[in-house]
């Protein structure tokens, strides 16, 4: 609203010529199908030049956040565990004494 008004792109600017001229003739001629296949040329190269200008695409930045998550989740995994060891617990290996080791951990930290 009272931002200043950006400046076209050279892509907006040419696919504005196009649209212009395609407007002067009708359908199925060779004038027609040309401007037709400038548009498709100049789109497929405006989307070129912008993935180019991305830095990471969609797919690489859900592989990243996932690892992220991932090693997030096996350290505080792993200072759960130390932490419960150093209160003076100890997992001994036999599954009744880890269920109760796991149980005191649980209410400690959500009790």
């Amino acid at each position: 609203m009272f931002g200043k008004k950006r400046e076209p792109s050279d892509y907006e600017i040419q696919r504005e010529r196009i649209f212009k001229e395609i407007a002067l003739y009708k359908p199925g001629t060779d004038e027609y199908k040309k401007l037709i296949d400038q548009l498709t040329e100049l789109r497929k190269f405006a989307g070129d030049e912008k993935e180019m200008k991305q830095r990471l695409d969609k797919e690489t930045k859900k592989n990243i956040i996932s690892k992220v998550v991932g090693f997030l989740g096996i350290g505080g995994l792993a200072f759960g565990l130390a932490k419960f060891e150093k209160d003076g617990n100890m997992f001994s290996g036999s599954s009744g004494e880890a269920k109760t080791g796991l149980l005191k951990l649980a209410f400690k930290l959500f009790g």
